[in-house]
């Protein structure tokens, strides 16, 4: 999986920062925003429908209805609905596209709240800040916060923990379901046309 994402349009590997590259190794951990947070989002911006990126059981969704690798949001049309996401790192820029997509063909309506580690080299931090009218961060949380959990045992998914303080800066991020006016910079639409 990690080949693909390397190859993905706009998924530029000479950008990656060798912390990143690290990471991606390791982009397969069960990371999950811990349920408080994300329970102040969904009343703040909500009510949010789908949990986009989840393991395949949903033992680490939020929502009752889910998403997984097995049934990639990628393949869904997030028209009209509001999305909570919390992407695998190697898929952030791809799966913004998707939802750029979505929000292009469906302008009024269709809402989501992404949950990004601030790596400003990277595509789809680069993405939100060229496009301030499409994308809000609406919470910072400095490195060191404690935001997340995960499985104490894989075997055990139910049973998490804090997993301790982040190594990086997280955004929280959103674009509200109304029509937006602002412009999209060409390099993101020479994406979403190789997308």
């Amino acid at each position: 999986m990690l080949s693909l994402a390397l190859t993905h349009a706009g998924f530029h590997e000479s950008r990656l920062s060798p912390l990143l590259l690290l990471v991606l190794f390791s982009d397969f951990d069960d990371w999950q925003l811990q349920t408080q947070e994300v329970v102040s989002l969904d009343v703040e911006y909500g009510p949010i429908e789908v949990d986009a990126c989840c393991d395949e059981i949903g033992s680490n969704a939020h929502f009752a209805e889910f998403w997984s690798s097995a049934n990639d949001c990628r393949r869904h049309d997030w028209a009209g609905r509001t999305i909570y996401c919390n992407p695998p790192f190697s898929l952030m820029f791809s799966i913004l596209l998707h939802f750029l997509k979505c929000k292009m063909s469906s302008p009024v309506g269709t809402s989501a709240i992404f949950v990004l580690p601030v790596w400003l080299s990277h595509d789809a931090v680069r993405m939100v800040l060229a496009m301030p009218e499409w994308f809000e961060v609406v919470r910072r949380y400095e490195a060191g916060t404690r935001l997340f959990t995960a499985p104490r045992d894989v075997s055990r998914k139910a049973t998490r923990e804090d997993v301790g303080p982040t190594k990086w800066g997280v955004w929280v991020v959103r674009c509200p379901p109304v029509k937006i006016q602002g412009k999209i910079p060409d390099w993101v639409l020479d994406c979403l046309d190789r997308e």
